[in-house]
């Protein structure tokens, strides 16, 4: 099964986290450690303007919105709409549902982007025309922070990751559409500049947290 056959499409994906809801915060346990890698590399401080293209039940962006304070902002986004809703009620920051692959903001907004574990739920085709449209909504010398699921090169995370992959090619439905990808080759393609990669695996599962700018 090829990966344009197997991957959700954007209804199954809205559907599947619509449902998902609060309980998203309890299927995290292998996310933990690279998120907090990549709040680290973000270099946040007060007064900044950050995107959260993804930003789920809104965990997360509580602590982006206490990192900006005072003075900065911190603005939400996620295709479900009831995740955009919990974040939203969770945080009182500016949240909208919308595709990350066709956000409705305007160019040069943003000193910050983060970006975890959605660029893992979308075909690989789409992905350099996605992170060009990520790198038009930052400021000059901006950045952007990604986290997606990698295959892995230890003896334990390379078995997780292909049992991982097989999974997914049965029934992408049972990942929430996600499996480890490749982002150095989209990222090449959309003449970001790659500043920093680094592996992080937690309980096996491997994590790539890469920092870009334009």
């Amino acid at each position: 099964m090829s990966e344009g056959q197997s991957t959700l499409s954007t209804t199954s994906i809205r559907r599947f986290y619509d449902r998902l809801g609060a309980w998203h915060d309890h299927v995290e346990f292998f996310e933990g450690a690279a998120k907090q890698v990549a709040l680290e590399r973000l270099q946040l401080r007060t007064g900044l303007r950050l995107i959260n293209a993804g930003c789920g039940a809104g965990k997360d962006q509580a602590r982006l919105v206490e990192a900006l304070k005072p003075g900065g902002l911190a603005v939400g986004v996620d295709i479900s709409s009831v995740m955009a809703r919990l974040t939203a009620g969770r945080t009182g920051c500016p949240t909208c549902q919308a595709d990350i692959r066709r956000l409705p903001l305007a160019p040069g907004s943003f000193d910050r982007l983060l970006c975890s574990y959605v660029l893992d739920v979308l075909p690989q085709q789409e992905l350099a025309t996605v992170l060009r449209g990520f790198g038009r909504l930052l400021r000059p010398n901006g950045l952007m922070v990604l986290v997606a699921l990698v295959h892995g090169q230890r003896p334990l995370p390379r078995a997780i990751s292909a049992v991982w992959q097989f999974t997914y090619q049965l029934s992408p439905w049972l990942l929430g559409g996600c499996r480890p990808i490749d982002l150095h080759t989209p990222l090449e393609q959309s003449a970001l500049q790659l500043i920093s990669s680094e592996t992080v695996t937690q309980l096996g599962v491997a994590s790539q947290v890469i920092v870009a700018g334009r």
